[in-house]
């Protein structure tokens, strides 16, 4: 091989080592970063959970408002909270909450008593399976309250015994808010205007079946109380009826809302009258179903008095008759006798 190969040769192989390198260097510039992974504690850092906090000081008993709360922002999730301010918004608090502190589930009123309308009272009635209709009554259903007493008249000197049993409707269109075991206890409210999340747990989340077999296949014990939500001006008549009389339940239809038209006839006097002197506004909020439930209802007002014919007045001895006769036959003997 003369000179001028070999000179060639080594200049192609200089060449040849050259192209590599610098292929390798495009290759290695224009190649992606591998990602880097974040370790388990970078992610706990980095990651935050919504909650709804009291954006004001909210009292308890009040209803929250929309300027009552806000959403923010924690390092780990609250437990029992609300990712969506809507969701709280016309619940009630059941303990202060400062500024800033989560609104939790614990922390609001739930339970039979958001069952409640305004102006209602929860009121328990003992049942048996003749009182509640055979027990076909369900938490929900619309119930009238009727009631008998029973008053025995002293016998007169022309009378015998009189019995004055009495029914009537106590209270109308009530609403069942238990009955046995079966309860709506456990439906909460929808809220004013409810998250996805919200919507589907209301959408899965279903009352409690009544009347479901017990514990290893066993009947339900039959029911012995229910709870009804009574207007507070007819608490006063539900519990004297109850332990003055018998009560019935009468089931209705839920659509059916006729009700009794208690103006057109006389309200019985209270057992607490108002203070003499009343005028004006004092005077009207004597009217109103607390200050009625207030002053309380006596069970002879409860009861009633129906109308009698009135009593024969007894004729005293050697008193004229007026002006009637009868005629009197014993046997063969006749006579005439005033009355």
């Amino acid at each position: 091989m003369n000179k001028a190969t070999k000179i060639l040769a080594a200049v192609l192989v200089v060449a040849g080592v050259l192209l590599a390198l610098f292929a390798l260097r495009l290759g290695t510039a224009n190649a992606p970063a591998p990602a880097a992974t974040p370790s388990p504690v970078t992610q706990t850092l980095t990651q935050r959970y919504p909650a709804v906090v009291a954006a004001k000081a909210l009292a308890p008993g009040q209803p929250i408002d929309a300027e009552g709360v806000k959403l923010v922002t924690f390092d780990t999730q609250t437990v029992g909270g609300f990712a969506n301010p809507a969701d709280v918004v016309g619940r009630v608090p059941l303990v202060a909450l400062a500024p800033g502190v989560p609104v939790t589930q614990n922390t609001l009123a739930h339970g039979l008593a958001m069952q409640l309308a305004p102006g209602e009272r929860a009121v328990a009635i003992a049942v048996s399976e003749t009182i509640g209709v055979s027990n076909r009554i369900r938490p929900g259903d619309y119930v009238d309250v009727f009631f008998t007493m029973k008053t025995n008249r002293p016998a007169g000197p022309a009378v015998g015994l009189v019995d004055d049993t009495q029914a009537r409707l106590l209270a109308s269109r009530v609403r069942v808010l238990s009955y046995g075991n079966a309860s709506l206890d456990d439906v909460a409210p929808p809220p004013a205007s409810p998250s996805v999340a919200s919507s589907v747990q209301g959408a899965t989340t279903t009352a409690p079946a009544p009347g479901q077999p017990g514990v290893n296949g066993q009947p339900p014990m039959p029911a012995t109380a229910a709870v009804v939500a009574v207007p507070v001006a007819d608490v006063n008549r539900v519990v004297l009826g109850t332990q003055q009389g018998k009560i019935t339940l009468a089931l209705r239809n839920p659509g059916d809302d006729a009700k009794p038209d208690t103006s057109l006839f006389p309200s019985p006097p209270p057992v607490l009258a108002g203070k003499p002197g009343l005028k004006g506004e004092d005077k009207a909020a004597l009217d109103t179903p607390e200050n009625q439930a207030y002053a309380g209802i006596a069970a002879t007002g409860l009861a009633g008095a129906p109308p009698r014919a009135p009593a024969a007045t007894p004729r005293q001895p050697g008193a004229r008759g007026g002006g009637a006769t009868i005629e009197v036959v014993r046997g063969a003997q006749q006579s005439t006798a005033a009355y």
